[in-house]
């Protein structure tokens, strides 16, 4: 899909379009910090105390067993607003590329709890979405997945359909509320974590990291100099490079699927492109998923300043393409390297932490020494997606 101009692929698409519903059933430093930082996340972050021993070493296994499911999201691909640059003008004409919901189920059998993950195409889940998600599997499971351990990330592309909030400020740009796109994602997820229960197997979680080169810059040098110097000094560079990823696996050991976080925009798809898009990240999936023969999420971490565009600065529609492949490329090749590679297993028993905050009662050190409240926005909308 990703191979050629959208104008070039006008009979793929729609046959691709055909398939793809027929092909959707798939039957951080610690972990802990990592899934808590997994993207554009709503609530929750499951615990796994440690990590240590070689895969064949099955001392200690965990006792689990992992489903994992995928499902279409693609909303109204034409006139309704992108969720991402806030343009008024950026309206949808059409398909690059699908939009999907990956969910990964686990069970730990020592002591009954699950977790519920997922990563999806699209901008950030909304509080909202999350909610109504969880209600739906309520309605299903009864009290096996609740706002405690269902986690939802966004892989944070800028070109997919937005109006998916309650809130205003978000739905800003696409003059409001879209009710067809709302339940596009909400029975999507829904769908994709239903089928992740219900092909859950014995397996267990191998985990692997290393650094990602060339694929992203620091787009605020000036902001990040304002960290203290013992914060910086941690880290060798000023962009967070390293990619976490972990592998499920069968008991034989057979793949199952994989999800990894790793800290880049998906914006090299910029305001001039009409296209529906997983950008950079959908693209890294896409080639992942066609080489192994399983499914596998490529989320967000910590991307806040870290850009695709710094050396060729702001997307101007005639490259986007073939710089959305060529760093959705260098994420999946790294990957490959990680999955091929892994054999740290997780170790301990499964746990997750969920919380709120006030952030009407929060307040920010500036950079003047003094302690400032929240602004209005961050109080009403943007703490609380």
């Amino acid at each position: 899909m990703f191979d050629r101009v959208p104008r070039q692929l006008a009979q793929e698409v729609v046959e691709w379009n055909k398939k793809a519903k027929e092909e959707m059933v798939y039957s951080r430093r610690k972990f802990i910090k990592i899934v808590g930082a997994a993207g554009i996340a709503t609530l929750g972050a499951p615990v796994f105390p440690k990590i240590s021993k070689a895969a064949t070493d099955h001392s200690g296994t965990m006792d689990l067993k992992i489903g994992i499911g995928k499902y279409d999201i693609t909303g109204p691909c034409a006139e309704l607003g992108f969720l991402g640059y806030f343009d008024f003008e950026q309206t949808g004409q059409g398909i690059h590329s699908r939009l999907f919901s990956r969910a990964f189920v686990i069970e730990d059998l020592s002591n009954g709890k699950s977790v519920a993950l997922v990563c999806a195409d699209m901008a950030f889940c909304t509080q909202s979405v999350h909610q109504t998600v969880i209600k739906k599997l309520k309605n299903r499971f009864g009290n096996l997945y609740t706002e405690k351990n269902v986690l939802i990330s966004g892989t944070h592309t800028h070109s997919g359909p937005g109006g998916y909030s309650h809130y205003l400020i978000y739905n800003g740009s696409m003059l409001g509320f879209n009710e067809q796109n709302f339940n596009c994602i909400v029975e999507g997820i829904f769908q994709s974590i239903v089928r992740a229960h219900g092909n859950k197997t014995k397996g267990r979680i191998l985990i692997a990291k290393g650094d990602v080169e060339d694929c992203g810059g620091n787009r605020s040098l000036p902001a990040y100099l304002n960290n203290p110097a013992a914060e910086r000094n941690q880290y060798p560079t000023i962009e967070y490079k390293e990619m976490t990823l972990i592998k499920f696996v069968k008991e034989n050991g057979d793949a199952m699927g994989s999800l990894n976080w790793f800290a880049v925009h998906p914006t090299n798809m910029g305001q001039k492109n009409r296209f529906i898009s997983g950008d950079n990240k959908g693209y890294a999936e896409e080639l992942f998923e066609k080489d192994k023969g399983v499914v596998s999420a490529f989320a967000s971490s910590c991307s806040g300043d870290i850009s695709p565009n710094m050396k060729y600065g702001l997307p101007d529609g005639v490259h986007d393409f073939e710089r959305t492949m060529k760093f959705g490329r260098i994420q999946y090749e790294n990957a490959v390297k990680l999955f091929d590679s892994a054999i740290e297993e997780l170790v301990g028993s499964l746990d997750y932490r969920h919380t709120y905050v006030d952030m009407n009662h929060r307040h920010i050190s500036g950079t003047n020494k003094q302690n400032v409240a929240c602004c209005i926005w961050v109080k009403c909308n943007c703490w609380k997606q």
